[in-house]
C-alpha cells in the first residue's frame, strides 16, 4: 500500500493507506497503522467461483441480499448469516433478456433492494408480520415526525443459534455437482453415511483458495482450488483434499496451499484415495472428529422473525432476476411462488410499488405491468396498477409465467430442480460464505455491492 491524500469528504486534506492499483483496489486502512506497503491486509470484494457455479442448463453465482425488521436488533453474526444467496435461474433459449433501458431501471431497483448488508424491509411489510405473528400490541412507533418505522416492547431476544440448525435442513447433495473424479463422489457418499444426509450440503466442491485469499487482501498467483471447502457457521472452516497418486508428485503445490489455507484459518484435512475407497483411515476419522450435528432449530416466530424479511427481498430480488432475463415481460406478469418459510407471497405489494416508481422516474413507465398475479401453497394475490400504485383486487389464477422457488433451508449444493418444467424456473437460497461479493457477469445475477464477512468459530 502507498500514502495517499483524500481530495474529498470529511477527511479531505488528511492522508490514508491506499492500494497501488487504485482504481481497481479501493482497499484503505488508516494512516496510523505503522508501516507503508507492509500495512495490514485490506479485505477485498472478489467473484466467488466454485462448483457450485457450475450446473448443466442453469446460469447460477453469488450475490449479496437479504432483508431485516428495523424492530428487532440483529447482533453481527445473524447479520453476517443472512446477508449473502446463491441464485440460479434456468438458461432458456426461448427467453428474450431486457433491453438496455429495462436493465438501467432493474439495476436502481436491484441498488435499492441491496444498499447495505442487510437492508430493512418496507414499513408496511413491517407492520403486517409483526400483526401476523401475535406481537401487535408490543407494536410502539416512533416518535420523530415523519418516521414510519416501529419499535418493540419488550425487544425479543435472537442469537445465531436461533438460526444456524435451520439450514441445511433440505435434501442430501446434488448429483450434478461438478466433481473431480470419482472418489470425490465416494468421499460425498462416505459423508452422508457417516455425518448425516445434510451434512453433505456443507461441503463445496471445487471452491476457489485464491479467491478467499485475495478476498482477506492476500495476494496469490495463479488459481487454487481445493476438493472441499465445509463452512457450517457452528463449527471451524475445514477444507478437505482428495490424495491420489498424482498428490506424490505435487507435494510443494499442496504444502503451498496448505499454509494459504492455514494462514486463513483453515483447516486442512486430507483423506487419500486408498482411504476413499476402503472407507476407513486416519483422514475419515479426524473428519468425523471434526464434525457435530447443529444446535436445535429455533421455534417458528423466532425463525419468521428472522427469515421473512430475508425472504421478502431475494424473492423481490428473483422477481428481478426474471425481468432481466425476459421471463417476465408484457402487461400481465404470473408469478408461482414456492417459498419454504411461508408469508412472503402476500407481502410483495409494497415491492411491486417500488418497480413502478422507479420505472416512472427511470423508465418511462414502459416495464410496469397493468396486473401482477402471484400464487403460492398459502393462497394467490391479484395486483392492479392505479396511479403509479398496485392494489389488490379478487385473486384470479393465471398462468405462470415463472416459478420462482426460495429455499432459505438449503444451500447450493442441493439438487436442481429437473428440466421436465415448460415455465422456466428461478431458484434462490442461503449462502454461508466469508468473502466480500463482487460480481464478474453483467447479466444481472451478482451485482457490485459489499459483504460483510463472516467470523468463522470453532
Amino acid at each position: 500500500m502507498v500514502k495517499r491524500v483524500a481530495s474529498r469528504g470529511r477527511n479531505a486534506g488528511g492522508t490514508f493507506w491506499g492500494c497501488k492499483n487504485f482504481p481497481d483496489c479501493r482497499g484503505t486502512a488508516d494512516i496510523d497503522v505503522p508501516g507503508n506497503i507492509d500495512a495490514p491486509a485490506i479485505r477485498r470484494k472478489v467473484e466467488l467461483i466454485d462448483g457450485t457455479v457450475d450446473r448443466p442448463g442453469w446460469i447460477a453465482g453469488y450475490a449479496s441480499g437479504g432483508g431485516r425488521l428495523r424492530s428487532v436488533e440483529l447482533d453481527s453474526e445473524l447479520r453476517k448469516l443472512l446477508s449473502t444467496y446463491w441464485l440460479a435461474r434456468e438458461d432458456v433459449d426461448s427467453a428474450r433478456p431486457a433491453d438496455a433501458a429495462t436493465l438501467r431501471t432493474l439495476g436502481v431497483v436491484r441498488k435499492i433492494l441491496q444498499r447495505g448488508a442487510l437492508p430493512p424491509i418496507h414499513p408496511d411489510s413491517e407492520r403486517q408480520l409483526l400483526q401476523d405473528l401475535g406481537l401487535g400490541n408490543d407494536v410502539e412507533e416512533s416518535r420523530l415526525p415523519g418516521d414510519r418505522s416501529v419499535s418493540l416492547r419488550p425487544a425479543p431476544l435472537l442469537s445465531r443459534d436461533s438460526l444456524v440448525g435451520h439450514f441445511a435442513t433440505g435434501p442430501e447433495a446434488s448429483s450434478d455437482l461438478a466433481l473431480g473424479s470419482t472418489d470425490e463422489e465416494l468421499f460425498l457418499e462416505w459423508v452422508q453415511e457417516h455425518l448425516g444426509i445434510q451434512a453433505a450440503q456443507w461441503f463445496t466442491p471445487q471452491a476457489r483458495l485464491d479467491r478467499l485469499a485475495e478476498a482477506s487482501g492476500k495476494e496469490v498467483r495463479g488459481e487454487i482450488a481445493v476438493d472441499f471447502l465445509a463452512t457450517p457457521p457452528w463449527l471451524a472452516p475445514l477444507i478437505v483434499e482428495i490424495d491420489g497418486p498424482q498428490h506424490e508428485d505435487a507435494a510443494a503445490v499442496d504444502a503451498t496451499a496448505d499454509d494459504l489455507a492455514i494462514s486463513l484459518g483453515i483447516r486442512v484435512i486430507r483423506i487419500t484415495t486408498r482411504e476413499v475407497r476402503s472407507r476407513t483411515g486416519r483422514g475419515l476419522e479426524a473428519l468425523n472428529e471434526w464434525w457435530a450435528p447443529p444446535p436445535p432449530v429455533a421455534d417458528d416466530r423466532e425463525l419468521a422473525l428472522l427469515l421473512i424479511p430475508t425472504q421478502l427481498h431475494r424473492v423481490a430480488l428473483a422477481i428481478v432476476e426474471s425481468l432481466e432475463a425476459g421471463f417476465l415481460a408484457g402487461d400481465s406478469w404470473s408469478i408461482s411462488l414456492r417459498d419454504s418459510v411461508g408469508g412472503v407471497g402476500g407481502r410483495l405489494g409494497p415491492y411491486l410499488d417500488l418497480i413502478a416508481a422507479v420505472d416512472d422516474l427511470w423508465g418511462g413507465s414502459s416495464l410496469s405491468p397493468n396486473v401482477v398475479t402471484i400464487e403460492d401453497k398459502e393462497g394467490g394475490w391479484t395486483y392492479e396498477l392505479h396511479d403509479g400504485r398496485y392494489v389488490q383486487v379478487p385473486f384470479e389464477a393465471r398462468k405462470a409465467d415463472v416459478k420462482i422457488r426460495a429455499e432459505t433451508n438449503r444451500l447450493p449444493t442441493a439438487p436442481l430442480p429437473s428440466r421436465r418444467s415448460s415455465v422456466p424456473r428461478v431458484v434462490i437460497r442461503s449462502a454461508i460464505v466469508n468473502v466480500d461479493i463482487l460480481s464478474g457477469r453483467g447479466d444481472g445475477v451478482n451485482d457490485h455491492v459489499p459483504l460483510s464477512g463472516v467470523t468463522w468459530t470453532g
